[in-house]
């Protein structure tokens, strides 16, 4: 029987060229598992901040509809007047001050409902009367102008806040 001897024109791959071969595909496969995951964290960020941002734009709007003062009995101090709040409601609320100190979670509507979808979000309002000279200063009586504050957490993390400065000017 004749022997077979190798034959070196005879096409093929060795060993080294299938090894590297599977090494790079493997190391584009987790190229690419790691960018579709940073991908959807990213995705995520992006959603969670833009929910942040719509549930601050929206009580900050609600807030600034409002008269600056008391248009019943106008006081000088900050938060609600006695029977404007009843449980998470806020529907009483007259004037910007009056809801200094708010705090809802998970976030309501007007008259106290959860909104849909935010569970597990905080907001908070804080209202603060400004120093006239410096705007940047907050002051500890009666100015004429008024800096609303919304804050958006979710999960005690930060998430947003957001200020619109309303003044007693007709």
């Amino acid at each position: 029987m004749p022997r077979r001897t190798p034959n070196p024109n005879r096409g093929g791959f060795t060993l080294v060229e299938v090894s590297m071969s599977v090494f790079t595909i493997t190391v584009l496969f987790l190229g690419a598992i790691s960018m579709t995951g940073q991908a959807k964290a990213t995705r995520y960020r992006l959603k969670t901040q833009d929910n942040a941002q719509f549930l601050c734009s929206a009580m900050l709007t609600e807030i600034t509809t409002l008269p600056y003062e008391d248009p019943d009995t106008p006081t000088a101090s900050l938060g609600p007047d006695a029977g404007e709040v009843i449980g998470n409601q806020r529907n009483l609320f007259d004037d910007v001050d009056d809801f200094d100190g708010w705090v809802a979670s998970p976030p309501s509507d007007v008259d106290g409902n959860a909104i849909a979808g935010a569970a597990g979000w905080e907001r908070r309002v804080t209202v603060v009367w400004l120093d006239p000279s410096d705007l940047g200063q907050e002051s500890s009586v009666e100015t004429g102008i008024k800096r609303i504050t919304v804050t958006v957490t979710r999960a005690g993390r930060f998430s947003t806040e957001v200020s619109a400065v309303r003044t007693n000017a007709r």
